[in-house]
């Protein structure tokens, strides 16, 4: 790709990402650590569900015909052949005026066509049980395969992995799966005035909030962050720290990406592998660098320089680094919910960018309005977490009023 000066637009930068980026190759992971994942291939049941017939509640195996006459004040004797609890085999064949006690789960006797429930029976002695009630043929009887039957498809290929489809492959014994690799991410911050938690503050210092809210953003995902590191605004720290990252899915990094003397992610990236683009039409986080890390010719990794304010660096992250990590993971559909909401707040838009305002969400009926949820420079971090979602104002639109209505993106 042919690095471009100019700035793209939202719409520009997220294609020329995705153009890039393909879905992780296919991997057999274990049952349990496939959450969240999706289905690389189609999963066919080896057995059925049910595998055998089985009793549906504790009860009596019995004959319909014997004891269709049964009533509380005429109610039918049936012998007693043995018990039948779960998980047993059982040889037993029930015959004319005979049954078994028997558990939820367990095995259907051959003759018994019915289970009836212990609530219509009374005990009589131990050898024989009372029938108050007459049952159906085949009245809660489990039977095999009514579930699932041995070779039917279980996951279709490209579905997520919920836990009800853990649930439905553990019950078919199915302790591994085929699935798109989770995706390796790293990241870095850069910047002099960063401290980590465990220093103390001193004046012109910040703590390194965007390597927190990263890391989490990518773990929320279902992606493994992997940290990389925190360099110094020199080109020798800048370029050790992508090195680094040079074996991952994508790279990271926040900060030094604007046109500061001392911004030198894109120069470093021009000399170690490839710019693509820097500067999107957007606000918060119009400073973004894109590319790819190649050293020594033998890797090539997806990079993104983030902005280094912090809610430029969540909103960037949420509209052009989420659909990247979504499509690695093979998910389709890599966009968020939005919906129409009518605006309690004008939202200014002085230089043709597109502005992702964040409001909170409330519903009156069948409207929903969007509210500024608190002031909207890129450091205030808290209003991004009382924030339901981004309203979006158009490039070619200087002014959304309050009482006109916007397109919202949803965070939660």
């Amino acid at each position: 790709m042919k690095f471009t000066q100019a700035m793209l637009s939202v719409d520009e930068a997220l294609s020329l990402i995705l153009s890039t980026i393909s879905p992780n190759q296919t991997v057999l992971s274990p049952l349990l650590e496939a959450v969240g994942l999706i289905s690389s291939e189609v999963i066919k049941s080896p057995i059925s569900l049910p595998t055998w017939p089985n009793s549906a509640m504790d009860g009596y195996a019995v004959i319909s015909k014997d004891i269709k006459s049964a009533t509380p004040r005429t109610p039918v004797s049936v012998e007693l052949l043995s018990t039948v609890p779960a998980g047993s085999p059982t040889n037993i064949k029930v015959t004319s005026g005979k049954g078994v006690q028997i558990a939820t789960g367990g095995l259907i006797p051959n003759g018994a066509d019915c289970v009836v429930p212990v609530e219509l029976t009374s005990a009589n002695t131990s050898s024989h049980v009372l029938i108050k009630k007459p049952v159906q043929h085949g009245s809660n009887i489990r039977l095999a395969g009514e579930d699932v039957i041995a070779g039917t498809t279980l996951v279709k290929k490209n579905t997520i992995i919920t836990p009800a489809v853990v649930s439905l492959l553990a019950a078919v014994g199915l302790s591994s799966i085929p699935v798109i690799q989770r995706p390796r991410v790293g990241i870095a911050s850069t910047g002099n005035e960063l401290l980590r938690m465990n220093e103390s503050l001193s004046p012109g210092k910040i703590y390194d909030s965007n390597a927190y809210a990263l890391m989490s953003l990518v773990k929320s995902m279902g992606a493994i962050p992997v940290w990389l590191g925190m360099a110094k605004d020199s080109k020798r720290s800048v370029s050790s720290i992508l090195k680094r990252g040079v074996d991952l899915d994508l790279v990271l990094t926040s900060g030094g990406v604007s046109k500061g003397h001392l911004d030198l992610v894109k120069d470093v990236l021009a000399d170690a592998g490839c710019l693509d683009f820097w500067s999107i039409r957007m606000r918060p986080g119009k400073p973004l660098v894109f590319g790819k890390i190649e050293y020594d010719n033998n890797a090539s990794t997806p990079y993104v320089g983030l902005p280094g304010n912090p809610v430029s660096t969540l909103v960037a992250f949420e509209v052009l680094v989420r659909p990247a990590i979504l499509k690695m993971m093979g998910v389709s559909n890599l966009d968020r919910p939005t919906i129409q909401a009518k605006l309690e707040d004008d939202i200014y838009n002085p230089d043709k960018r597109r502005v992702f305002a964040r409001v909170s969400i409330s519903k009156k009926g069948s409207i929903y309005y969007a509210r500024s949820a608190g002031p909207q420079g890129s450091n205030i971090i808290s209003s991004f977490v009382n924030a339901d979602g981004l309203a979006i104002c158009p490039e070619d639109t200087v002014l959304l009023k309050k009482g006109s209505f916007a397109e919202v993106r949803l965070l939660k």
